[in-house]
């Protein structure tokens, strides 16, 4: 059972839309309801998704070093 009292938020990458993911979950088209299984989470905590920004040009030359 939730412990509801437990927050976590699970951010995604830009290019790993939640929101994306679930219309494909819908659609029949990938396994689960949020990559890598995380909408399991909700067993045990109240679990939020997030998309995370892309990165900038600076993140990403930030990145390749």
């Amino acid at each position: 059972m939730a412990d509801r009292s437990t927050r976590i938020e699970v951010g995604f990458p830009a290019e790993r839309s939640i929101v994306d993911w679930q219309r494909r979950h819908d659609a029949g088209a990938v396994p689960g309801r949020w990559p890598y299984g995380l909408d399991g989470l909700g067993e045990w905590a109240d679990v939020s998704p997030i998309d995370l920004p892309a990165p900038s040009r600076i993140d990403r030359a930030r990145a390749r070093l």
